[in-house]
């Protein structure tokens, strides 16, 4: 057997393979004797089918899977052997393999097209900015009383005289199909019809045209629920007859409301309620300044890192391996973002080795569990010793579902977190405090 690798300047090569029949003969032979053994063809006895007949019967199938096994066999090895940082996986030559004569021939030439990356460094020492987000008295406060609004108790009015009365009623479309109980709140409400709500009592009436009284689509598709589409479209006049007002008064600061809020006895005074909000506060606010410093870090390692794509057998490899049957066009309409994924994750995986970065299959499952772990917990059934005892078997369940993709899917996610840990910890990173509103700018600046 003799392989060969041809490369050109433009970081494309082809792999030759050249197989003589002393190769691939023996494994043949063998596997003749072996179909001997087991034929069953009538006429014959059980092993006793000429081997000439069991050739012409099964021979070329034989030598043909025999040759893919050398094939594959060979090329992984080879590759191995020389070390080669290909993109993707070797390309068969169609049209130089679709000349191959299995029947006729005794030596083989098959042909592989490759791409190559060159060896690069991966410079660590940048300067990147992790915007850090501050908390604030006011954003707390708001929150508490946000809190207390949204928990309080729902007192029933005579009257409509805030804006934040509920109204609860018969709507009946004056020239249609709709009549149903319905929600009306103030902030549906056009600020000129607002006013003709102000000061109306229980069991009284109002008409009104819907398309000008409510503010969108989207409110009137809250009241007459109907898909948007459709409450767009919708025009005319309409009847509320109100049955019932209420107001959500605010809740009172007291252990009921803390208990409800965070179970019982986590919190125990305003003081410590306050300190809750401002935590979530920071982890949300870390989450997304995490998001965002992974996102601008991505973005210079791969604007910063020389690597060479071989374009022309990278589209190819695209096309070829795609599910979808994506055409050539729709490859370039894209290629910019193809590229960019290719070489993030060949700069992730040089600093996998560069730092000495594993991912271990006890992380995996750990990652798994605290997956249902956090959804029990959100779900009000987590925190007891019988549903930790079942995280093994769900995590088990989980990991093997989907053929091995959610498996890898945490693995890939780990290895991610492992590479910006690593990015953070050996980059010149520049903390940069920020608040909120001057960190959305920012963002809205990077779209």
């Amino acid at each position: 057997m003799d392989i060969t690798l041809d490369k050109t300047e433009n970081n494309e090569a082809s792999i030759k393979i050249k197989i003589d029949e002393a190769d691939y003969q023996p494994k043949v032979d063998e596997k003749l004797k072996e179909y001997k053994k087991k034929a069953s063809i009538k006429g014959f006895r059980p092993g006793k089918v000429p081997v000439s007949l069991i050739k012409k019967m099964y021979g070329k199938a034989i030598l043909v899977d025999e040759l893919n096994s050398l094939l594959n066999q060979s090329l992984t090895n080879y590759i191995k052997e020389q070390d080669l940082n290909l993109i993707g996986e070797p390309l068969p030559n169609n049209d130089k393999n679709a000349e191959v004569d299995f029947d006729t021939q005794k030596e083989f030439e098959f042909e592989y097209e490759v791409g190559l990356v060159d060896d690069f460094e991966v410079d660590t020492d940048k300067k990147i900015t992790y915007y850090e987000i501050k908390t604030d008295k006011k954003q707390v406060n708001d929150q508490v009383e946000d809190l207390r609004k949204q928990y309080g108790p729902l007192q029933e009015m005579k009257e409509v005289a805030s804006e934040e009365d509920i109204i609860s009623g018969l709507l009946r479309q004056l020239d249609g199909g709709i009549d149903k109980k319905a929600i009306v709140t103030l902030d549906m409400l056009s600020k000129s019809e607002k006013k003709n709500w102000m000061g109306k009592k229980l069991e009284e009436t109002i008409i009104f045209s819907i398309d000008k009284a409510l503010v969108d689509e989207k409110a009137i598709a809250k009241l007459t629920d109907l898909p948007e589409d459709d409450a767009k479209a919708l025009k005319g006049d309409f009847r509320f007859q109100i049955n019932k007002i209420e107001r959500r008064e605010k809740a009172e600061l007291n252990q009921e409301f803390f208990d409800k809020l965070f179970g019982p006895d986590q919190v125990k005074s305003e003081d410590e309620f306050k300190e809750k909000i401002e935590e979530s506060f920071k982890e949300n606010y870390k989450r997304e300044s995490d998001q965002l410093f992974e996102i601008d870090a991505r973005e210079n390692y791969i604007d910063s890192t020389k690597i060479t794509v071989p374009d022309n057998f990278f589209k190819k490899w695209l096309i070829a391996t795609n599910q979808e049957n994506v055409e050539e066009a729709s490859i370039e309409i894209d290629y910019d973002k193809y590229v960019k994924e290719l070489k993030w994750m060949l700069i992730k995986n040089k600093m996998l080795k560069k730092f000495d970065l594993k991912v271990e299959n006890s992380e995996v499952e750990d990652k798994a569990k605290d997956l249902f772990r956090n959804y029990l917990q959100s779900s009000g059934l987590g925190g007891n010793e019988q549903m930790e005892a079942s995280l093994d078997n769900f995590a088990q369940n989980y990991l093997q579902a989907e053929n091995g993709k959610n498996y890898m899917n945490l693995h890939e996610q780990i290895k991610n977190e492992k590479v910006f840990a690593a990015i953070k910890e050996n980059s010149n990173i520049k903390n940069k405090q920020v608040s909120f509103d001057e960190f959305k700018k920012v963002v809205d600046s990077k779209a």
